[in-house]
């Protein structure tokens, strides 16, 4: 244990002083910014670069395949009205209603389901740069992944093809976020009413990324064996299960009568697996073991501080015995 205490604390030393020669800073308001804004602005160019290469300006089309049908839901959702609607789908559509209420305020349902995918993306940009961050506690790596992220072929697919995804996807990045400083401290009512309110919207908006996000939780929380880590996650999980439940119990019932792709083809376990996708689920798994696996280590170096605290007072202690007992006569 003392070797591994001696090499880890050499690797610290070692690396400050790399990062002093070169005057890297590991957090930096500055830097963080600079690298947040390079990639938005590199994510909107690809975008605006695509939309000008396949003539999207000026016309009614999309840059991705499922984007027109959240314009037909959006259009049939003004013809019939809300509660009519959702009741005929039997499902929320969180994406769908959010789509509603902001092309009613731009006047403009194209160009509404143009931006608000970005809007979405750059959410989920930021939480993945704050999320890195957390775990690597270097700006630089954070930057990094952020930038690549930005670039990444899967992401650009959902910022313009699966844009209920992308909402899901984001928001469950800040869940993340938010659930792991729950657990650095004692939660307050509302800190569970926002993790509700997060975690609902996301089963509102997709079910399948709020069951793998319900698995990443639950899972993570049980391998820290806290207690108030398995209350707080299981609470932020039952809650909208239970409400999405109640309030859409045919959804559930008749999930694997859905059509999809033909009215004549019907919703499998091998299309369910296709569309929450294996790497989804080891992707998510991932994260939240990551975060499981970053606590116990700081659980770890607050015992082996405690060790170390303990064995100086002890030494101090034992010095300060010695000093006063008395050697006698000579």
């Amino acid at each position: 244990m003392n070797h591994i205490h001696l090499l880890t604390e050499l690797s610290r030393q070692l690396s400050e002083r790399i990062m002093s020669f070169f005057k890297i800073r590991t957090h930096s308001p500055l830097l963080g910014l600079t690298y947040l804004t390079a990639s938005i602005i590199s994510l909107l160019a690809v975008i605006l670069w695509h939309s000008e290469r396949f003539g999207l300006f000026g016309s009614g089309l999309m840059l991705g395949w499922d984007s027109p049908s959240y314009i037909e839901l959006t259009k049939e959702l003004f013809k019939n009205g809300e509660l009519q609607t959702v009741t005929t789908w039997s499902y929320p559509q969180l994406y769908v209603q959010l789509l509603a209420v902001f092309g009613y305020t731009v006047r403009n349902l194209t160009m509404a389901e143009r931006t608000l995918p970005l809007i979405f993306a750059f959410l989920g940009l930021c939480a993945s740069f704050l999320i890195t961050l957390r775990i690597s506690t270097n700006v630089h790596i954070a930057g990094l992944a952020v930038l690549l992220q930005a670039f990444s072929i899967s992401f650009l697919k959902i910022v313009s093809d699966n844009n209920r995804n992308l909402m899901a996807l984001s928001l469950t990045f800040v869940t993340m976020l938010m659930v792991e400083y729950s657990w650095k401290r004692q939660p307050r009512v509302r800190d569970y009413v926002v993790l509700t309110a997060l975690t609902l919207a996301i089963a509102m908006t997709q079910f399948e990324t709020f069951g793998v996000l319900s698995l990443t939780l639950m899972i993570s929380a049980l391998l820290t064996r806290r207690i108030h880590h398995v209350v707080v996650s299981s609470l932020t999980v039952a809650i909208p299960a239970i409400l999405m439940v109640v309030a859409f119990p045919s959804f559930f019932l008749t999930y694997f009568q859905t059509t999809i792709q033909t009215p004549r083809q019907t919703l499998g376990l091998a299309d369910l697996f296709y569309w929450i996708g294996f790497r989804t689920v080891a992707r998510s798994s991932c994260a939240g073991l990551r975060l499981c696996i970053y606590e116990v280590a700081e659980e770890w170096q607050h015992f082996e501080s405690a060790d170390i605290c303990l064995e100086h007072s002890f030494a101090k202690h034992l010095r300060g015995c010695l000093r006063r007992t008395p050697t006698g006569p000579k």
